[in-house]
């Protein structure tokens, strides 16, 4: 082993599943960070614990040639596993969304037709981006029996037209089609908002508002970072907003504001209390809204009532 391996290196020197499972190490009877340079004669002692797994930074210290590539290959394994988990996940919901009754049987055969080995492959590229989830409902659908082995195929009701199922899709322009996202927590960005998509390695596009303090963690790396705006065509899948209220603690009061948002047209999805004392309690509550406008709307609607104190949208 060359004189400036690391304690990873020579935990997978000794066996790959120490490699995997290691934490951290001491040298001669002292903790040391994972990527500290061996010396010859150095007494190492890895320590591991079960639920473990390599970090891709261990790349950039790693020196020999085993550890490197059992690094690379779990990291290879995990984001395959990850893009299989995210396909699959869009694809189940829009054969929901399409009313389509499939069984792997199904699948299996529109993986052949789509030139992929397994149903995980397929499951992969459409969690890579680089297979749209339309095409695969298109080969399932029952209207393509006549050029398609698929005719055990059925609805469980009246299916609407793809093209109906399509505008209840993720209404964000710049994506490739079928690429995995999500909306940032920090910010939850809404229609009407300008958005940033980061890009996340096996992951997908995480969404934030342009003026999410959350980016300047990726300012390193802006290769990362693509513009994306909203599709005019909107959707009518409902959009998390997040307010921060303070309300007079008073009989009724939560009553109150729950009856307002509901006059609104919206739903409370999530209520937590963040502070209370004998005046007033701090709340923070996430709410079902199409857009921006709908959120202010709401705003505004509350700050009418008298039970509170002072209304906000909420970003961390």
């Amino acid at each position: 082993m060359p004189r400036s391996a690391t304690p990873v290196d020579f935990a997978y020197s000794v066996h790959s599943d120490i490699g995997h499972k290691c934490v951290g190490a001491k040298v001669n009877g002292r903790m040391v960070p994972l990527r500290t340079s061996l010396q010859n004669g150095d007494q190492v002692e890895i320590i591991t614990a079960k639920n473990q797994t390599p970090s891709p930074s261990w790349e950039k210290f790693v020196i020999t040639g085993k550890a490197r590539s059992e690094v690379r290959k779990f990291i290879r394994s995990q984001q395959r596993q990850e893009y299989i988990s995210l396909g699959k996940a869009i694809l189940d919901k829009e054969i929901k969304s399409a009313a389509l009754e499939v069984k792997n049987s199904h699948l299996k055969k529109v993986a052949a037709q789509l030139k992929k080995a397994s149903i995980a492959d397929l499951y992969y590229s459409i969690g890579d981006g680089t297979l749209a989830r339309e095409d695969v409902i298109d080969a399932l659908s029952p209207e393509n029996t006549n050029t398609s082995p698929l005719s055990f195929l059925s609805l469980k009701s009246s299916r609407k037209k793809i093209e109906n199922t399509r505008s209840n899709s993720v209404p964000i322009k710049g994506l490739i089609p079928g690429m995995a996202l999500h909306y940032a927590g920090c910010c939850h960005p809404l229609p009407g908002d300008k958005i940033i998509g980061v890009i996340h390695t096996g992951k997908g596009v995480t969404i934030h508002t342009s003026d999410c303090d959350m980016l300047a963690n990726f300012a390193s790396t802006p290769e990362r970072m693509i513009d994306l705006t909203w599709d005019a065509d909107g959707s009518k899948i409902p959009f998390i907003g997040r307010l921060k209220v303070t309300i007079i603690n008073d009989t009724g009061s939560l009553a109150i504001l729950s009856s307002s948002i509901a006059k609104e047209d919206s739903n409370i999805s999530k209520f937590i209390i963040t502070n209370r004392n004998a005046d007033v309690f701090e709340i923070i509550v996430d709410i079902e809204v199409r857009g921006i406008d709908h959120l202010n709307s709401i705003i505004t609607s509350l700050r009418s009532c008298d039970a509170m104190n002072s209304v906000e949208r909420f970003k961390l």
